[in-house]
């Protein structure tokens, strides 16, 4: 009877234990601390956490005579694992088989969420290139532990900020190329437009300067008219220098941002283009009245009468009507027409700041103690030391000639000068000022202006305007 019961104990242990080897849990398990997860071009990759699929679980133990339980069978997920370890026969039993491994399915769980969030950036592809390359716009972003950006900083800041998308090449530094004519041609393409050359950046990061060759003030009276045979003043003035700069916060030439320099970085960039005088005289001409030059740094007076109106047959071309600005005088009133050029240089100045790292050692250097006799002592050694960054303070300059300057027009550029013909004529006052009110004005027509003569007998004095 004893014996009985024992059988029937044991038996149901076997089956009990059999049971929880087939259904032990086995499998993909979630490492502590989430996934490690990458950003790249725009997606989120994240490899699941954990083991693959478990061994299979032992056979039970055999009963008195009889067989062990076979292995349990081992659950999806990953590879499958190996068979679980056959059962202890028992007393006069044979030892249960190993279970099967169990074959994997191939799908990974979704990774699941362990409520942490990290703080990184993500880059925003922008819808355009530069030279080739796709540009970007980098945002900071929080993103959960699965790898998935819960909220980021995107906002539209403009070209000025886009950047080269990570993988494109990456830009190198422009670097000097002063030809036979001192310019910095890898730095800027040069163009003309207006009356205005820009130089700009043909890189990544946008920078842009202007300028302007100052106009050639003359101030005359009187005018807009004078009378035959009555003194007529002009004043030519000194020349003038004019500069426009550009300037940027930072280039990353050597692949650095802010707040993560890299040595060849630039930033506090500054470029400027000046127009300066070359020293050569102003040339002045006038309709019925010989050529004359005035010295660069002006010329003080110069009092001339005409002996004939301005009419057709004595050289007038245009009327005050066709040529606008000239309301004082009536609109079908003839005109003579004058001129004026001289000469200008055009040069650049760029300054900015340059990132390099050197080493710095931490300790008082160490000299070797054990030198043969017969040979020179070495130089002493530092054991510890780090290599520190600094910003430092670089320019350069040069000249830029007008060959160098895309859509020139052939009659401003006059081989290694430029030429200036623009012109402003200011109305001054019978004591030179041009700031008296009754009288101050100023007229522009580009690279000519015009004066009118009239017949006065029976008049004194000078018109008043």
């Amino acid at each position: 009877m004893k014996t009985y019961l024992l059988k029937i104990v044991s038996g149901m242990l076997l089956l009990a234990m059999i049971a929880l080897g087939a259904f032990a849990l086995n499998g993909w398990v979630k490492a502590a601390g989430g996934p490690t997860c990458s950003y790249v071009n725009g997606v989120v990759t994240c490899p699941q956490s954990g083991s693959d699929s478990g061994n299979g679980g032992s056979g039970g133990s055999g009963g008195t005579g009889g067989s062990g339980g076979s292995g349990g069978n081992v659950g999806n997920g990953g590879n499958g694992g190996n068979g679980g370890t056959g059962g202890t026969g028992g007393t006069g039993g044979t030892g249960g088989n190993g279970g099967n491994g169990g074959a994997g399915n191939g799908n990974s769980p979704a990774c699941v969420q362990n409520g942490s969030e990290t703080t990184g950036y993500v880059w925003v592809p922008l819808n355009f290139t530069s030279l080739g390359k796709p540009q970007c716009q980098k945002s900071s972003a929080q993103s959960d532990s699965c790898g998935n950006v819960v909220a980021n900083s995107i906002q539209s800041l403009g070209t000025e900020f886009a950047m080269d998308c990570p993988g494109s090449n990456s830009t190198p530094a422009p670097q000097s190329n002063n030809n036979n004519n001192n310019t910095d041609n890898n730095k800027c393409s040069f163009t003309y437009n207006g009356g205005v050359v820009s130089c700009s950046w043909n890189f990544q990061w946008k920078l842009v300067a202007s300028v302007s060759m100052p106009p050639i003030v003359i101030d005359t009276r009187p005018y807009p008219v004078t009378l035959v045979n009555w003194p007529t003043t002009m004043r030519v003035n000194s020349l003038a220098t004019n500069s426009g700069s550009g300037t940027l916060a930072y280039a990353g030439w050597g692949g650095g941002e802010p707040g993560n320099s890299k040595t060849g970085d630039w930033k506090n960039i500054t470029l400027t283009l000046t127009f300066r005088p070359t020293g050569n005289p102003i040339t002045v001409t006038l309709t019925q009245q010989p050529a004359f030059t005035v010295s660069s740094s002006g010329g003080g007076t110069k009092t001339f009468t005409w002996v004939v109106p301005s009419h057709p047959a004595a050289g007038a071309v245009k009327t005050a009507g066709e040529v606008g600005q000239l309301g004082e005088i009536p609109a079908d009133m003839t005109l003579f027409q004058g001129s004026s050029s001289t000469t200008y240089k055009l040069y650049y100045s760029e300054s900015y700041q340059e990132y390099s790292e050197h080493f710095v050692c931490l300790d008082s250097s160490t000299p070797i103690s054990s030198v043969p006799s017969n040979k020179p002592a070495p130089a002493n050694v530092c054991i510890s030391g780090k290599m520190v960054g600094q910003w430092n303070s670089k320019s350069n300059s040069g000249e830029i000639p007008p060959s160098a300057v895309a859509d020139l027009p052939a009659s401003i550029n006059g081989g290694s000068v430029f030429n200036d013909y623009s012109v402003v004529i200011r109305r001054m006052d019978e004591n030179g000022s041009t700031s008296n009110l009754q009288y101050a004005h100023q007229y522009s027509w580009g690279s000519v202006y015009y004066w009118a003569c009239r017949e006065g007998e029976g008049q004194e004095g000078w018109p008043v305007p």
